[in-house]
């Protein structure tokens, strides 16, 4: 009986393992499927002051900002492309595209196809697009860049200097809809402009001390954040690319001037130094305070960054122009007072701790 029953075993496997091997096997990875998506689209910038999309090249025209940019030039823009099923976001893609400046400088323009999409766009109700220049330190990083190794610009306004400095812009989510081609157009050209964030600052030292101040940097705790990311973590859905971000302060930064510069005593300097904040804040919630070349003999103090009395007074994405003031300390006044009332004759009070006494 044993002998038989293990016979049918025998039998049942041999069976088995034939049918295994005529069977098609599922493949153990499905290979990644790719689609394309042709994008021919365009957005304007703004036209007055540093709006102007000057965020890579500053020049100075009778003491205001101005942009320099190159007609023609290529930029790199953190582009996104969103697919939503009704409300819902679903998918994404992110990568870095060249955009072009036309010819007048005033707008860029996205004309290429992307090869490498891991969805089909025609299977989702809309396609929106968003982009961000100097937006990530890079694709794989959504920390928006804060000064470049700790070192703050300075520049003097009334000449015709020019220079670079990475301030975070932003083109509002635009939905895009497909031409007769099968290309992906914006239509509504005038609602999309890219537009910077936070909040420029151009500072300028006034001295009221009796000597000349010479300034090597600033410092700050509560004003400039330790980290600016993102607001949302996960995947592209919980975290698209529309400039909401959270700020983080810890420590007392401090930042190098590209160069030192020198306040004469009861001037204000000419030189001025950049500053770009991500969100304004309270006066009462920051220090700042600067650093000094050579110690100055008279004990100082730095006035308030900011003369506004609240923070919803500034404007995102303007320029301010503020002035810190270097102040001498004052005495405590029971200083000034005389260890002796009246001098040794009788004759006078006396007003200084210094005057003759007996």
């Amino acid at each position: 009986m044993k002998k038989v029953l293990m016979m049918l075993f025998a039998v049942l496997l041999f069976a088995s393992c034939n049918k295994e091997a005529g069977e098609p096997q599922p493949q153990k990875e499905q290979e990644q499927k790719h689609y394309s998506l042709s994008l021919d689209v365009a957005a304007s910038t703004e036209v007055q002051r540093y709006k102007a999309l000057d965020h890579l090249n500053y020049k100075f025209d009778n003491g205001k900002v101005k942009p320099n940019l190159v007609p023609g030039e290529e930029i790199e823009v953190y582009t996104q492309i969103l697919a939503y099923r009704g409300i819902r976001l679903e998918t994404g893609y992110t990568d870095k595209l060249k955009w072009r400046v036309s010819d007048d400088g005033k707008k860029l323009y996205c004309k290429q196809t992307i090869r490498d999409m891991t969805f089909n766009p025609n299977d989702y109700d809309k396609v929106t697009l968003v982009a961000g220049i100097y937006a990530m330190r890079n694709i794989h990083s959504d920390i928006i860049p804060l000064p470049e190794n700790n070192e703050v610009k300075v520049f003097t306004p009334t000449t015709s200097s020019a220079f670079s400095m990475k301030v975070p812009y932003f083109l509002p989510e635009m939905e895009l809809k497909k031409d007769a081609q099968g290309i992906y157009v914006n239509k509504l050209l005038a609602n999309n402009k890219f537009k910077p964030k936070g909040y420029l600052l151009k500072v300028h030292v006034k001295n009221e001390l009796n000597e000349p101040l010479s300034l090597s940097g600033v410092q700050s705790c509560g004003l400039v954040p330790d980290i600016v990311n993102y607001a949302g973590s996960g995947s592209i859905a919980d975290r698209p690319l529309k400039g909401q971000y959270k700020t983080s302060y810890y420590t007392n930064r401090k930042f190098s001037f590209s160069k030192d510069f020198t306040v004469p005593a009861g001037a204000t300097s000419s030189e001025a130094f950049l500053m770009w904040l991500p969100e304004m804040i309270n006066n009462a919630d920051y220090l700042i305070d600067l650093i000094v070349k050579d110690v100055p003999s008279q004990a100082f103090y730095v006035s308030k960054l900011f003369t506004k009395s609240s923070p919803s007074e500034y404007v995102e994405g303007n320029m301010y122009t503020v002035t810190l003031t270097v102040r001498p300390i004052i005495r405590n006044p029971l200083d000034y007072v005389s260890e002796y009332a009246v001098n040794k004759d009788g004759t006078g009070f006396l007003t200084n701790w210094d005057d003759f006494a007996p």
